[in-house]
């Protein structure tokens, strides 16, 4: 078309049909921007009239204002524009209309004291699961017991359930032989189905209720990263236990974290509230008088809702109340959402903007905050066939998401090659993006103090325990910063964050994705960890300051759980996609059979190259090799930097002959034959025909050896059981001290897999396990396991560490294995980083100072003589991660909510200046300063960490912080900014701050104390 063919075109298009709507309207009138009409509904009614079959969409234009909606404002097919002239729904110029889902709630009367009382008769909701409150633009706390803290932001306060605690990791007593019925199952799919409905109350906790079944139980079962929302049946005062509704996957254990919500009793401070479904009630107590005049409970499932609509574009509103999503998109292509604040919304499923199937969509310039689970959920596309799901989210400010799903994540995908870019996420209880789904794009993204309230799990994490997710996918460009992770330390008997968390986390088996020039920033456990994934591409990002190992690996075997309980459903997934054509564009996707090694280990294929690796922990290591074939997995051309520290690899080398044997038996020629050797002993027998028997004729030497069989048929076993045989005697525990453990094996039946093991445990306390998977062959062979024990200062350094032993695990279902010659000598190792370049890992790679710009103030950006330049290491675009100024951004710059964010530092400057003028003392603030001096411990009587910090005011604090009762802040520095709270103690130098950390006695409130990530409390 030439160009006058063009505009005359654009000449004959028909305008669009556009509609006005404003509160000062009337149904009445035209519609025009002179005459607009009152309502949506009205005004969609009217634009798509006036449409008539026009190919085209219609535009509706909305002013400033409330609008109270009665029924989501919905778009189907019909209501479909074109990619010329969409169906568009914006904000009149300099507006930003509020579409609520739900009524005003005005009829309200006094209840007690300072408490307020609706009837949910008046507005039609009777019956409704209300899901939330809204108050002066404010999502308000459903009452609950404990309360909530707002200055711990891990969710608390929380009450714990009676009884002694059992790992995670382990079974409860069996029940009716239902958990022995279900052995072929994995560990975390043997849940009792009574533990799943009921929880014991502590002392402390014993509440009165009048009516608890309008309550909820809103609990973290067993596994620290799964959360459930329970309705309460009942409640037993005699037995003081609680009994739930149906819903909940994972045990409720002894020690496990809840609290209990929409209780009338619980109903004890301002901005709480709580409603009666059955009866009709709705109680509220405001945070501020003002705040009753605009409230706000949700009569709608979502606020927009789009099924099947193509070319539509909303952009401009602020979308609030709803019972679940604020905006969901079922089945479109090419809807824009832009520019709209989405806030205050969604229940137990409920996220900021939703998207069910479809290609092509855009979320693009929102802010979403306040939801009741997490920010964004990108589906689309199809994981089957790798079809294009296209779905983008850019640009988008998501935080304080998961008001009542607390494992709640910034952005969720699923499906197959959504694109999510340029986006803010911060102050996230669990993942700050998940993924799920294959062939995804993530890129150019900030994401702050993630996994707040959870533990296994990571800024950017997920996995492939579909076998097909995370193919094809990139992650790069990202900072990943603070993730924290809170759980319960078995070793410490108590809660602690930081904890468990990793920056970068492709788990369950995540393979084929590319992740490039991402900078990860202090994780708890590990900047990336690969759990057992396979050809991996990590190239050319920066990693500084994990808490353990810097970097991770951690592998399966053919015999560990999941493999063993999922090898068949994944060869099912395998056999489908390999037949799909778009599949074809993915050439790390492999059959699930073709991928373990002789020796069982399915690690194989990742590489690690030219990559910064900067770390200050004395303690913290630089890799954690698990169950990794190192011939198989690439480390190069990478620069590492622990400040003159020794690099530990885990890898070792015995430097010299090592020492005697201190096994007793080690020949196996004592003891009956046919029976247990002398000196040795079951730890655990899984199956009656389980056995570990002196054999004669078969030895490797000598005239006698060990015949091990764990017993089973492989073929029937999907979730193999442990048999443990220890050779005696037990020694006494020497931190530091390093040991060879060794063995020749012979399996004459077919290949045996068989673990060496070193370890310290005592029950509740420490369970320290050095180990090494071997797999024995037709021909008698000689395997080690290396090992030094951990020492003081060390993180898995225990003071209960009093006793070592060795012992061989064997596992169901293979096939026996003779033992002979074993051997337990004390050695010298050589250094870590020299064992693992004996290896002939890190070819071309440096061990030397990166020369950051500033890392005290987290500036990762190079100097110009840098040696990673020198190593082809390309400068990351920090510059250009994040959002950006754009007309379609709902704010800019980035601000805070007020509703959230903690109080503003310099406020709290204020407040301690008037309290030292006045010499106040006892008040309790939170706050931040600079750190100006280290002082030494106080150690008359408690002890205490000392240090000076300077507030913008230029006022002095000495904080003092009991290290009896807490642990110490590690690794503080001068010029280190500390985030504080406690109680401020007049002095004449400008006081003390003092109770950063709990109240045994529970007569002060609980303290912390944060800085560069770490958290103490």
């Amino acid at each position: 078309m030439g160009q006058i063919g063009l505009l005359l075109w654009l000449v004959l298009q028909p305008a669009p049909v556009e509609v006005h709507v404003a509160l000062t309207g009337s149904d009445t009138a035209a519609g025009t921007a002179l005459r607009p009409v009152r309502t949506l509904a009205y005004a969609q009614q009217l634009a798509r009239q006036r449409r008539g079959d026009s190919p085209g969409g219609y535009r509706l234009v909305v002013g400033a204002g409330t609008w109270h909606l009665t029924a989501p404002l919905t778009f189907t097919a019909a209501d479909s524009g074109t990619t010329a002239q969409p169906t568009e729904l914006v904000a009149a110029p300099g507006a930003r209309p509020r579409l609520v889902g739900g009524p005003a709630v005005t009829n309200w009367q006094p209840d007690q004291g300072a408490v307020l009382r609706a009837s949910l008769h008046e507005l039609g909701l009777v019956g409704r699961e209300l899901g939330l409150l809204c108050a002066a633009g404010r999502r308000m706390e459903l009452a609950r017991y404990p309360n909530r803290d707002p200055q711990d932001r891990h969710g608390g306060r929380w009450a714990y359930v009676a009884g002694e605690r059992r790992n995670m990791y382990l079974d409860s007593p069996d029940e009716d032989g239902w958990l022995a019925a279900r052995r072929h199952l994995d560990f975390w799919q043997r849940n009792l189905p009574r533990l799943t409905r009921e929880l014991a109350v502590l002392p402390d906790d014993r509440r009165t209720w009048a009516n608890a079944a309008t309550g909820q139980a809103s609990i973290f079962p067993r596994f620290n990263w799964s959360h459930y929302i329970l309705p309460i049946t009942g409640y037993d005062a005699t037995e003081h236990r609680l009994h739930l509704g149906p819903g909940c996957f994972y045990e409720i254990r002894p020690g496990d974290r809840y609290f209990v919500q929409n209780l009338r009793e619980e109903l004890d401070q301002p901005g709480e509230w709580c409603y009666d479904r059955a009866a009709g009630q709705l109680w509220f107590w405001p945070p501020e008088p003002a705040a009753a005049a605009d409230v706000a409970v949700p009569a709608v499932t979502h606020v927009i809702a789009a099924q099947g609509a193509r070319d539509l574009r909303i952009r401009g509103c602020s979308l609030e109340c709803s019972s679940g999503s604020g905006v969901l998109l079922q089945d479109c292509q090419r809807v824009t959402i832009a520019a709209c604040l989405v806030r205050n919304v969604g229940g137990t499923q409920g996220c900021g903007i939703e998207i069910r199937g479809g290609a092509g969509n855009r979320l693009v310039g929102n802010d979403i905050h306040d939801t009741g689970w997490t920010g964004i959920r990108l589906g689309g596309g199809d994981l089957n066939t790798y079809a294009l799901g296209g779905n983008v989210a850019d640009n988008n400010w998501i935080h304080h998401v998961g008001w009542v799903s607390r494992d709640a994540k910034g952005i969720q995908l699923d499906g197959a090659r959504q694109v999510v870019t340029h986006n803010v996420i911060q102050d996230i209880p669990h993942y700050g993006i998940l993924m799920w789904g294959a062939g995804h794009r993530i890129e150019y993204n900030i994401i702050q103090r993630s996994c707040l309230e959870t533990e296994d799990a990571g800024a950017i994490g997920g996995g492939a325990i579909d076998w097909l997710s995370w193919q094809g996918a990139v992650i790069r460009y990202n900072r990943l910063e603070d993730t924290i992770g809170y759980g319960y330390s078995e070793a410490e008997q108590r809660w602690v964050s930081p904890y468990f968390t990793h920056a970068l986390y492709p788990d369950w088996a995540a393979s084929g994705t590319t992740m490039v020039g991402n900078l990860l920033l202090r994780a708890a456990n590990g900047c990336l960890m690969l759990h057992s994934g396979r050809d991996n591409r990590v190239e050319n990002n920066i990693l500084v300051d994990a808490g353990q190992a810097q970097v991770q690996y951690h592998g399966w075997t053919t015999q560990t759980g999941f493999w063993a309980t999922m090898l068949e459903g994944w060869q099912q997934r395998y056999a489908a996609a390999a037949a799909a054509p778009g599949w074809r564009e993915v050439p790390t996707l492999r059959d699930p059979a073709t991928v373990p090694r002789p020796d069982g280990l399915v690690m194989t294929g990742n590489t690690f190259r030219r990559n910064i690796v900067s770390f200050r922990e004395p303690g913290a290591a630089l890799f954690h090799v698990k169950q990794v074939p190192l011939d198989a997995n690439r480390f190069e051309q990478n620069l590492y930097h622990h400040h003159g520290l020794p690099l530990r690899t885990g890898q070792s080398a015995v430097r010299g002959e090592g020492g005697p044997n201190l096994l007793a038996n080690p020949g196996l020629e004592d003891g009956p034959a046919g029976g247990l050797p002398e000196g040795w002993a079951w730890q655990l027998k899984p199956l009656p025909e389980s056995q570990i028997a002196v054999v004669a004729g078969e030895a490797h030497s000598g005239a006698r050896c060990l015949r091990l069989a764990p017993g089973g048929d492989a073929a029937s076993i999907k979730s193999p059981q442990l048999l443990y045989a220890a050779p005696g005697p037990e020694l006494a525990f020497e931190p530091g001290r390093a040991y060879r453990f060794s063995a020749w094996l012979r399996a004459p039946q077919g290949p045996a897999a068989l673990n060496l093991d070193l370890y310290s445990w005592q029950r509740d306390t420490h369970n320290w396990l050095a180990t090494r998977q071997v797999v024995a062959g037709p021909e008698w062979q000689r395997f080690e396991l290396l090992a030094r024990l951990p020492q003081l200062g060390e993180p898995a350094y225990r003071p209960t560490m009093k006793t070592l032993a060795v012992r061989l695990t064997g596992r169901t279902g293979q096939p026996a294995c003779l033992v002979d010659d074993l051997v337990l000598q004390p050695v010298e190792l050589a250094d870590e980083w020299d064992a693992w370049l004996a290896t002939g890992q890190d070819a071309g790679s440096v061990v030397a100072d990166p020369l950051f710009v500033d890392p005290a103030r987290d500036d990762y950006r190079l100097q110009p003589n840098s040696p990673a330049l020198k190593l082809g290491f390309e400068p990351l675009p920090f510059d250009q991660m994040g959002c950006y100024a754009d007309a379609l951004r709902a704010t800019w710059p980035l601000g805070q909510t007020v509703a959230q964010q903690p109080q503003p530092a310099a406020d709290t400057d204020a407040l301690l200046a008037a309290a030292f003028a006045q010499r106040r003392s006892n008040l309790k603030v939170t706050g931040r300063g600079v750190v100006t001096r280290l002082l030494a411990d106080d150690r008359d009587g408690d002890r205490h960490q000392r240090f000076i910090l300077r507030l913008t005011t230029g006022q002095t604090l000495l904080v003092a912080h009991n290290i009896d009762l807490a642990p110490r802040l590690e690794g503080l520095r001068v010029g280190d900014v500390v985030e504080f709270c406690g109680e401020y103690e007049w002095n004449a130098q400008g006081g003390v701050i003092h109770w950063t950390h709990h109240d045994p006695a529970g007569r002060h409130a609980a303290g912390w104390l944060r800085s560069g990530g770490r958290e103490v409390r």
